[in-house]
């Protein structure tokens, strides 16, 4: 069921995806991988820059990914214009896994109420890149059918690791996180007008990147400087000085350095006011203690998590089970008996290569509508 694709700037694409692998490999090493370096830090402030930048046919280059919602919505989904096309989202308290944590926390009324505000004024999105979405059509992934089938082959059949998900490196996803603000504070935000909310003026709080530039991929988070509570959660230092990421961003056109200004015009470039949380490609440190690195955005009912963590935990199961994705306490690695080999009918979870979002696919006939051709194997 190989669906029809336009090759919108591939050679572009391509050539971006292979620089950012390029790059990471040339300046971090296994000793970078428990903390931000320097280099560290300067490779995922450059993959910010280069998502960010303008595009010919989007405000930005990751505006132009596909997005999630037309994914698991088009029966014959295409690279190109259509895909991109905004679909913002209102997670609820369940998705968030706010009332779970508010219960074991048994956080007190304000507390509660202050987790159901945020949720309720922020909007969300995923994207992906041309390299994730054609590795997700072409094993047929947005359909639940064909992700069942590959369970069944995962754990009834001989061979089962052969059905273990496994994108490809260069696969990249982008979730960015919008709330409105006032129009009076639009130059220290990168905004958009929302159609869900009748044109109002939303602003980018809260920023996601998840890179498979190796095997366990890389994660990096970034928050707008006003958010809140970002300093109740998971964060790590940053070596680079705000000078450094002005002339990244100089560099990539996001900002315009202007000399006769003292601070050569970074507080004239509203990207100036967006923080990196930290970045993440391991579960621990070299002590064997877990690595903590969450959002106040994304992760706004759990601040002790890991992106690692929660994402391996990304998994189907029997009958369309999966594994809970918010724990109240998500850090470390993996339970390997989550995974293994036990025969059946103990039906051990199949993972999904740290995507979380294949769990929302859905049944073919609902995408496609009844008797679809699609829908015959």
């Amino acid at each position: 069921m190989g669906s029809k694709r336009r090759t919108v700037c591939r050679g572009g694409i391509v050539a971006f995806v292979l620089a950012l692998t390029l790059s990471y490999n040339a300046r971090a090493s296994a000793s970078d991988e428990l903390s931000i370096g320097e280099g560290q830090a300067r490779f995922v402030w450059e993959t910010f820059a280069r998502l960010n930048a303008p595009a010919e046919e989007c405000s930005t280059k990751w505006e132009c990914w596909m997005t999630k919602a037309y994914l698991f919505e088009t029966c014959e989904p295409e690279w190109g214009s259509p895909a991109w096309v905004r679909r913002l989202v209102r997670l609820t308290q369940e998705e968030h896994g706010a009332l779970e944590y508010a219960k074991t926390k048994k956080l007190p009324e304000a507390e509660r109420m202050r987790l159901q505000s945020s949720l309720e004024e922020t909007l969300q999105e995923v994207r992906m890149n041309q390299k994730a979405f054609e590795w997700i059509d072409d094993h047929q992934l947005r359909l639940l059918e064909k992700m069942q089938q590959r369970y069944l082959n995962y754990c009834c059949k001989p061979g089962y690791y052969s059905a273990r998900a496994e994108f490809p490196l260069g696969s990249m996803f982008v979730e960015a996180s919008w709330k409105p603000i006032d129009p009076e504070q639009k130059d220290k935000y990168y905004t958009i007008e929302s159609s869900e909310l009748k044109g109002q003026l939303l602003g980018l709080v809260g920023l996601h990147l998840s890179s498979k530039v190796f095997s366990n991929w890389l994660w990096a988070t970034w928050e707008h400087v006003d958010n809140p509570h970002r300093f109740e959660y998971g964060i790590m230092p940053d070596p680079l000085v705000p000078a450094q990421r002005f002339d990244i961003f100089v560099d990539q056109g996001l900002c315009q350095k202007d000399p006769s200004e003292e601070d050569d015009g970074q507080k004239a470039c509203f990207w100036m006011h967006y923080e990196l949380n930290g970045v993440q490609v391991s579960f621990m440190d070299r002590q064997g203690n877990p690595l903590v690195l969450s959002n106040s955005v994304f992760e706004t009912s759990n601040p002790e998590s890991s992106c690692m963590s929660c994402h391996a935990r990304s998994t189907i199961g029997a009958k369309d089970t999966h594994l809970d994705l918010f724990r109240p306490r998500s850090l470390g690695p993996p339970d390997p008996s989550w995974f293994n080999d036990t025969p059946f009918p103990s039906k051990p979870f199949l993972q999904f290569d740290f995507v979380n979002f294949l769990r929302d696919v859905k049944p073919c006939e609902e995408i496609c509508g009844d008797g679809s051709p699609h829908c015959v194997d």
